[in-house]
């Protein structure tokens, strides 16, 4: 059994999808930022010392990739995404886990006195990029967004307008933005009335694929 996850440039039309809003269009003499609606993604929550020896190294094995102590960090392979967003917090993000792999995960961080979480149907994403993606973030955003500072490799813990949410930049101009499912709807809402101004496009991949 695996778990299927999204591929952040490839294939976006084939990923389930649960934001309930209609396909929309707002166009202007230059579209400032594209909203694409990307549903749930497998998400492990990670508790416990992740700065320790024995933690990197079960990370390495079991996906090849490194860590970081710096808070604010993320790391990046093979479409897996681990995020340094607390002291003693990670979130894990992976395209596919095998059962037998995610029990072996499970197993070796309680070992290490680390606990993991599946909270994946607690959370929905959307990706915003554009030109003007930096400037609408931050007008509900107390986070800097100049390109000097929120840069990829980049995440935090932050909130916009009234909601909390976690934020990743995966190239300059995008981002992706984890939320509380019961509170999409009103992420998507806040996006599209200040991205008005500008111009945007919405894109739900789910109503395509249903239609």
């Amino acid at each position: 059994m695996a778990f299927e996850y999204f591929n952040f440039k490839k294939g976006l039309e084939i990923n389930s999808l649960y934001f309930k809003k209609n396909q929309k269009k707002i166009f202007s003499d230059k579209n400032g930022l594209i909203i694409k609606n990307l549903g749930i993604l497998n998400v492990f929550n990670i508790r416990g010392n992740i700065k320790s020896k024995s933690f990197n190294l079960l990370i390495k094995e079991l996906f090849s990739m490194k860590t970081s102590s710096n808070l604010g960090q993320f790391f990046t392979r093979n479409e897996n995404y681990l995020l340094n967003i607390g002291p003693d917090e990670s979130l894990l993000i992976c395209k596919k886990i095998s059962s037998n792999l995610l029990d072996k995960l499970n197993k070796s961080l309680k070992n290490i006195n680390c606990f993991i979480t599946d909270i994946s149907d607690s959370y929905e994403v959307l990706n915003i990029q554009g030109e003007k993606a930096r400037w609408v973030l931050s007008k509900g955003c107390p986070l800097n967004f100049d390109k000097n500072d929120f840069f990829p490799g980049k995440c935090a813990q932050s909130h916009i307008s009234h909601l909390n949410f976690t934020i990743f930049c995966n190239e300059e101009d995008s981002f992706t933005l984890l939320c509380v499912s019961s509170f999409s709807n009103y992420l998507l809402d806040w996006l599209m009335d200040a991205s008005t101004q500008h111009g945007y496009i919405y894109t739900n991949f789910n109503l395509q694929k249903e239609k």
